[in-house]
């Protein structure tokens, strides 16, 4: 896993550059739905020119997968954490039990295939883009 990473990773350089770039110093796209509605499904269609991770980053959405995403974080997000994180060394539970509770209290609960309710639905997913966002920010500042 760790290696389909390394060579996710540098696949979405260019496509994570141009997205913040383009997002530097200006407000974030509204939502068609507001974020208190809960999770979106959607369906997105990718080519051979740009991979579905590459289509994901490119509209500030980070896969918690390198290949099949079944979930993608908000790049926004991820950088908020970042900065939360230099400020509390826990904040990635705190913030994972906080969407836990905070969709949760919304009526929104994730499943598995079987039907059954996932606990701490967020730790996994959340700490492999986590992780992985952070190696990307790594390499796009030793590109730039």
């Amino acid at each position: 896993l760790c290696a389909s990473w390394q060579a996710f990773i540098w696949t979405i350089i260019d496509p994570f550059i141009k997205y913040t770039t383009a997002m530097l110093g200006k407000p974030l796209p509204s939502l068609s739905s507001p974020l208190s509605s809960g999770f979106m499904s959607i369906s997105i269609s990718s080519c051979n020119c740009h991979t579905l991770p590459q289509t994901l980053i490119s509209h500030g959405l980070f896969p918690t997968a390198p290949s099949q995403p079944q979930m993608a974080v908000s790049v926004e997000l991820l950088s908020f954490y970042c900065v939360l994180f230099k400020c509390s060394c826990n904040a990635f539970n705190t913030l994972a039990a906080a969407l836990s509770t905070y969709y949760g209290r919304q009526g929104f609960h994730m499943t598995n295939q079987q039907g059954t309710t996932v606990k701490d639905p967020f730790q996994y997913g959340l700490s492999q883009a986590m992780q992985w966002y952070t190696i990307l920010q790594v390499k796009v500042e030793k590109q730039v």
